[in-house]
């Protein structure tokens, strides 16, 4: 990176950070404007702000890896994501539900449908989720950074890792979403740009035919195809599919967004449209991954795959084959990715426990000043947890593989107790509590305890693939849910939800 690039991305960081920041803090007056911004985003800003908070730069670093271990077989995943995001937007499946409830969190429905203590259990468990899937985003990201900079220096990266963080708190903490959803707008256009000016770059750089050719040699057929590949699959294709359904509808960032929009036509038409361009969200930064590897297999030398990590393949070859100015376009583009993402998240998990941990801990409803206010301490709080995580912690395969499986924690348990809540009217809230538990079990084991699996009996052992275990939590959760709602029908009857006008929509 030459000066002239280190100068594009500052201007764009400070236009961003402050003046974004301080322009939406005059219409950040209480929770609902702090968390989904009063109700009243429209079509292209509803947009914008859901491409640009889903394609973070940790999704970018994660799926660029994917490619450099995997080869194009991994360009499945395009497939996944589009299929998901769309059925969303053609259906308006769980999210045109929940608007009606007026609700700004995931876990208030729970309240609505099982009661409070259950909306505390909920809370609990999607922010702990939630946070634990963001762990490693300050690292990853600043490993992007280091390695574009040309170095892969481990005390660079954590300075970088505190610098990155004290940046995104100061933008998170003054506008909200407000801030998030006026600068995500700014970002989106620096996004595409640098997205698709990078992706010439990079297929110009290593030649479309050696990636082609280098990935047959290395793979065979696993390069192309996903079911000939030991660890994909179609536990892979299933649950990426899943996952990317559920999150748009579930996931607090992503449900915040159709829960921020005027009505649920303009949700809908923002998922359809997401969904549309999220094929080239998961395809694009894994022909980087791709050709970063062949790249670095016809260029063998001090940069040779041996000297750094997979996940920063990426970065160091797009280092070696942007041009000077064109590299801080690039980077300022990426850049905004990775804030859109740590303000839409920081904002989720910190409402989550505001609203849902914290505040039903009191007899009487805390003022919006209190609650603004304890709202950005958990930001910073959460933060400060992001730096340890990212510094101490390490995923035992894949970096993407580690978004999905924690992921997974929560939206298994999720999907079968606001699904089941919604249409069908015997679910009650020891299926609830059964479901959230259960969904939370088999994920948390690949992820903590991966090493250790194979004390366990043989019957356990398909957990070490991530894959299989989240499949097997999101299928387990709903035959848990029905048995126990069935079981406890006589102790625990369940609850309705209150009836609503259809404007509310």
């Amino acid at each position: 990176m030459s000066w002239i690039d280190w100068t594009i991305v500052g201007v764009y960081v400070f236009l961003v950070t402050v003046v974004v920041s301080l322009f939406a803090r005059k219409h950040v007056h209480k929770m609902s404007d702090f968390l989904v911004a009063g109700r009243g985003v429209r079509n292209y800003l509803g947009i914008a702000g859901l491409i640009s908070a889903e394609l973070g730069l940790i999704s970018v670093m994660a799926l660029a890896e994917t490619g450099y271990k995997n080869g194009f077989s991994s360009l499945v995943l395009g497939l996944c994501f589009s299929i998901g995001v769309t059925f969303i937007g053609l259906t308006g499946f769980i999210i045109a539900e929940l608007r009606k409830y007026r609700i700004m969190t995931i876990p208030e429905f729970y309240e609505l449908r099982y009661g409070p203590t259950m909306r505390w259990i909920g809370g609990a468990a999607l922010s702990l989720a939630g946070i634990m899937n963001m762990g490693i985003y300050l690292r990853v990201d600043s490993m992007f950074f280091a390695g574009i900079s040309g170095t892969t220096d481990v005390m660079v990266i954590r300075w970088i890792m505190v610098t990155l963080l004290a940046l995104v708190l100061v933008y998170t903490l003054i506008g909200g979403m407000v801030s998030v959803l006026f600068a995500n707008y700014i970002q989106f256009i620096f996004l595409m740009a640098g997205v698709f000016t990078a992706t010439v770059f990079a297929v110009k750089g290593a030649g479309w035919n050696t990636m082609v050719e280098e990935v047959h040699n290395e793979f065979g057929l696993a390069g192309f195809s996903p079911f000939a590949a030991d660890d994909m699959g179609w536990p892979l294709i299933l649950l990426s599919t899943l996952v990317y359904t559920t999150l748009c509808c579930l996931w607090q960032p992503a449900a915040a967004m159709g829960l921020s929009v005027e009505n649920i036509k303009v949700a809908k038409r923002m998922f359809l449209w997401s969904g549309l361009t999220f094929m080239g969200r998961g395809t694009i930064p894994i022909i980087w991954g791709i050709a970063a590897f062949a790249y670095f297999k016809t260029h063998p030398g001090l940069d040779s795959a041996e000297n750094f990590e997979p996940i920063m393949a990426m970065p160091i070859f797009m280092s070696k084959v942007l041009p000077v100015g064109i590299m801080g376009f690039v980077v300022a583009g990426l850049a905004a990715a990775a804030m859109s993402t740590y303000n839409a998240y920081l904002l989720a998990w910190s409402g989550i426990i505001n609203q849902d941990v914290v505040q039903p801990l009191f007899k009487r409803k805390l003022s919006e000043r209190i609650r603004l206010t304890i709202n950005r301490v958990l930001i910073v709080l959460i933060g400060l947890f992001l730096l340890w995580w990212g510094v101490f912690y390490t995923p035992p395969k894949s970096y993407f593989l580690y978004q999905q499986v924690t992921g997974t924690m929560y939206l298994a348990g999720a999907l079968a107790t606001v699904f089941l809540g919604l249409y069908w009217k015997r679910a009650n809230t020891a299926g609830a509590f059964a479901a959230t538990a259960v969904g939370f079990v088999f994920p948390i084991m690949n992820v903590i305890f991966h090493d250790q699996i194979t004390s366990l009996p043989e019957c356990f052992h398909f957990l070490q693939n991530g894959w299989k275990a989240g499949l097997f939590s999101f299928i387990l959760v709903f035959v848990v849910m029905i048995v126990v709602s069935l079981a406890t029908a006589k102790w625990v009857p369940p609850r309705t939800l209150p009836k609503v006008s259809e404007e509310a929509v």
